[in-house]
């Protein structure tokens, strides 16, 4: 119950969905490597991807912060 009160209040919830978001997303659209058991391979094809992306414009995403956004766990 503890923990929760954690994961409200730093929004580590919210930090943890965006990463895994962006780690799926890059495996999916990545440059299938010759061997998908090589990790540096792996990581040297989704830097590829990662640094080709161009950064948004202010007019080309909508970000919002919410307080009240709770989760329960």
């Amino acid at each position: 119950k503890g923990r929760v009160a954690f994961y409200n209040e730093y929004g580590v919830i919210r930090d943890v969905l965006q990463n895994h978001l962006t780690e799926v997303m890059a495996l999916l659209t990545m440059k299938l490597p010759a061997n998908v058991s090589n990790s540096e391979e792996v990581l040297r094809n989704k830097l590829q991807l990662l640094s080709s992306m161009l950064p948004l414009g202010k007019n080309q995403a909508v970000a919002r912060i919410s307080n009240s956004l709770k989760f329960d766990v």
